[in-house]
Order: structure tokens, then C-alpha cells, then sequence
């Protein structure tokens, strides 16, 4: 019983070996959205033009300004989606990624399996394809 355990064990530690393999391929992509998300961020924080006091007199704030706050807006939203896309294609390969592992995971498992819990052939069971059906 305590070698089944052992068994078991190291068939975890190869599972989780192979997650984070298969994971750890993924973190300079995480890090990449991550900076992406963080620029759109600062772009968002701009603080918008404002006129200002010059002497006595107020001046409004110009025009180009304005237009400056409006495409850094629009630059913020064009980042947001190209990092949400990424985000998603990541996700999309985390998720073939666990799959891959499942894979290989339930062939250790066919492959570990004793011929006492493989089921016996059976030379009358057409269904086997090497018996032989009744002509009748």
C-alpha cells in the first residue's frame, strides 16, 4: 500500500512538473499584457487641459491640447482591445495547455494499467471482430 502511495506521488509530481512547464512558457506573455494594461492605464490618467491665469487675464486652454487628450483616449481604447485579444489568445492556450496535460495524464494511465483490470478477449464476441456470428 505505502508503494501505491509513492506511486501516486510521483505520478502527481510528473503532473504538476508538466503543468508548470507547460505554464511557465506563458509568464513573459503575462507580462507583456500586463505592461500593455499598465500604459492604457496611465494614458486614461491624463489629467484633461484646463485654461490658466496669466496675469489678470485667463487664458483658455488650446485646442491641440484638447485634441491631444482625444487621441491618447482613443490610443488607451485601441491598447485595451489589442491586450484583451492577447488575453484571450493566453487563456486559449492555458487551456490547451491543461488539455495537452489531461492528454498525457489518461495515456500514463492506459499505459499503467494491468492486464488483471484489462478486460478479456472473448473469441464469441462479434463485437471483438475476431469471433463468429451464427448464421441463423
Amino acid at each position: 500500500m505505502n508503494q501505491g502511495q509513492s506511486g501516486q506521488g510521483s505520478s502527481q509530481d510528473d503532473l504538476l512538473l508538466d503543468y508548470m512547464m507547460e505554464m511557465g512558457l506563458l509568464a513573459p506573455e503575462e507580462e507583456k499584457i500586463a505592461r500593455q494594461r499598465g500604459m492604457v492605464d496611465q494614458l486614461r490618467a491624463r489629467p484633461t487641459p484646463e485654461g490658466r491665469q496669466a496675469g489678470r487675464v485667463y487664458v483658455a486652454a488650446n485646442p491641440l491640447e484638447h485634441l491631444a487628450g482625444v487621441a491618447g483616449q482613443g490610443l488607451a481604447s485601441w491598447k485595451e482591445k489589442k491586450a484583451d485579444t492577447a488575453s484571450e489568445g493566453l487563456q486559449g492556450q492555458k487551456i490547451e495547455g491543461i488539455a495537452k496535460i489531461r492528454r498525457r495524464q489518461d495515456e500514463r494511465r492506459r499505459g499503467a494499467q494491468t492486464p488483471s483490470t484489462q478486460t478479456a478477449f472473448d473469441p464469441y464476441d462479434p463485437a471483438q471482430g475476431y469471433g463468429y456470428a451464427s448464421p441463423l
